[in-house]
């Protein structure tokens, strides 16, 4: 008779139960009721609580379980299958509903065993909707065991409303507001003195010069000056209450540290600075959101007992930054410039720049003239801006000619490389990506550094959705492939013009 329950779908220590039950006399609904209730007992018993399916008695890997008030409490550890009996029958109608289920937990701190009528959800939305129905504070993920908070409900009006009185706290209106924020003085506070300035800078150039005092003259001296620099009249009378507007470089490093410093890894970084302000890198915010970021992070440091320092200046790097900067308008962020209109997209890189390197010629070339005092063939033009020119030019030939190269390759492999440019396909990502992108990004993922790079714009779901999608196109491998090999035969060149120079320790990453 057991091996009979066991062929139905009952375990081992079930069966046998179930064969027990039924040899003195129960029906099998009434075994059934008896054996699940055994294994709820022997699982709480066991592991300080259970959440077993009445139908199958069977332990719930999956879903969401959620208590819906129904609760009896008692003060013991272990617990009897009269326990669970009496509870079910007390609760018979709820537990009929489908879903619904008996669920046990032993609380520590309580000192008592909790019997509770749960409702298991499919998913953390729906469990946490059921949970606000019910006024609980609490559910877990069956699969993973994860805790997981049931907060409040709040509208979108409530979300706006916190989300403009933050801007404001964060961004005044006026530069000069900044400043006078800084200061610890409110704004119209700050339009008063300078409206003071201006007013006892006309008076004191209306007055004759004869009768102006020493100090009247030093003063209308100043004023000529700042009479329109609210930080320089301030700066008079007091000193700073709080430090000023934090640098972009400094706030960039700051957001690495800081989290380097809690032990953080790249994704839980990224994905902590999505859910303040909705951007998974700090290239792409406002100073505004910079700032918010560095704050959050200052937080989460001082609850954590790390204390963080700033960080060193780092000059070279100011102005190996500044060289490199254009005269243009904001530069889109990467996103966006995947998700233009193709024509746009054409229009945009041909109108990218005069190199495309890392130093921008004609601004170098401005430079230079302008130290030679405008000369044709100053010192300045022949010994720095000539050179680079002239490297900047090889350097284009060279890499004109690799991919030159690489377009007969494709050609003979039949492969309409510019097609792969404008082609999309939708592979069940957010991001409007052509073929050539997609590609780009394997290439990318493919080793640990510039990995990094890409988690910048993409999750790690994103990321191996394109690169299976490439790897499952032949063409699209064959295009990669050439790409590598490209770097590859480039590297022994590379070596030998940094071994000429004294550069001996570099070492070839892999994929890279």
């Amino acid at each position: 008779l057991a091996k009979k329950f066991t062929d139905a779908g009952y375990d081992k220590d079930q069966s046998v139960t179930m064969a027990r039950q039924v040899d003195i006399g129960k029906t099998i609904p009434e075994a059934h009721n008896y054996t699940v209730a055994e294994t709820i007992v022997d699982t709480h018993n066991k592991e300080g609580g259970s959440t077993i399916e009445w139908r199958t008695g069977r332990a719930m890997k999956e879903g969401f379980p959620v208590g819906i008030g129904e609760t009896e409490i008692l003060k013991k550890e272990k617990i009897a299958i009269e326990d669970i009996s009496r509870f079910r029958s007390a609760h018979i109608e709820s537990l009929t509903i489908p879903g619904r289920q008996v669920g046990t937990w032993w609380n520590k701190e309580e000192k008592q065993t909790e019997l509770d009528v749960i409702e298991v959800a499919p998913t953390r939305e729906d469990a946490i909707e059921i949970g606000r129905r019910f006024d609980q504070k609490y559910t877990f993920d069956l699969a993973t065991g994860e805790e997981i908070v049931i907060g409040p409900e709040v509208s979108i009006k409530e979300t706006q409303q916190q989300a403009e009185k933050t801007k404001d706290q964060i961004t005044p209106q006026t530069p000069d507001e900044i400043i006078g924020k800084q200061y610890g003085i409110d704004p119209a506070e700050t339009r008063k003195r300078l409206d003071n300035a201006e007013k006892r800078y006309r008076v004191l150039k209306n007055k004759p010069v004869e009768d102006r005092s020493k100090t009247e003259k030093t003063e209308l001296a100043f004023l000529r000056r700042n009479r329109k620099n609210i930080e320089a009249l301030l700066e008079q009378e007091t000193q700073p209450l709080e430090p000023k507007r934090m640098t972009r470089r400094k706030a960039l490093a700051l957001g690495h540290k800081i989290p380097d410093l809690l032990g953080w890894p790249e994704e839980q970084r990224r994905s902590f600075m999505e859910r303040i302000v909705g951007t998974r890198s700090m290239k792409n915010m406002t100073p505004a959101q910079r700032e918010q970021i560095i704050m959050a992070l200052q937080r989460e440091a001082k609850e954590a007992g790390v204390e963080v320092v700033g960080p060193d200046p780092i000059p070279v790097g100011e102005l190996a930054a500044k060289l490199r900067e254009r005269k243009q308008k904001p530069a889109l962020s990467r996103r966006d410039r995947r998700n233009m209109k193709r024509l746009r997209k054409i229009l945009y890189v041909m109108k990218s720049g005069t190199s495309y390197y890392f130093l921008h010629s004609s601004r170098l070339k401005r430079l230079c003239r302008s130290l030679d005092n405008y000369e044709d063939n100053g010192p300045f033009m022949r010994y720095i801006y000539q050179p680079v020119k002239s490297a900047d030019t090889k350097a284009n030939v060279n890499f004109t000619e690799a991919m030159s190269a690489a377009v007969v390759t494709l050609n003979d492999l039949k492969i309409d490389a510019p097609a792969m440019m404008v082609e999309i396909k939708n592979i069940g990502i957010k991001d409007k990506l052509s073929t050539a992108e997609r590609i780009g990004v394997w290439t990318l993922a493919q080793n640990e550094h510039t990995m990094n790079h890409l988690l910048s714009e993409f999750s790690k779901e994103e990321i191996g959705k394109i690169v299976k999608s490439v790897e499952a196109a032949e063409n699209e491998m064959l295009v990669a492939a050439e790409i590598q090999n490209y770097f590859e035969q480039g590297w022994p060149m590379f070596e030998a013009i940094a071994k000429v120079h004294g550069i001996t320790q570099m070492t070839k990453a892999e994929n890279y």
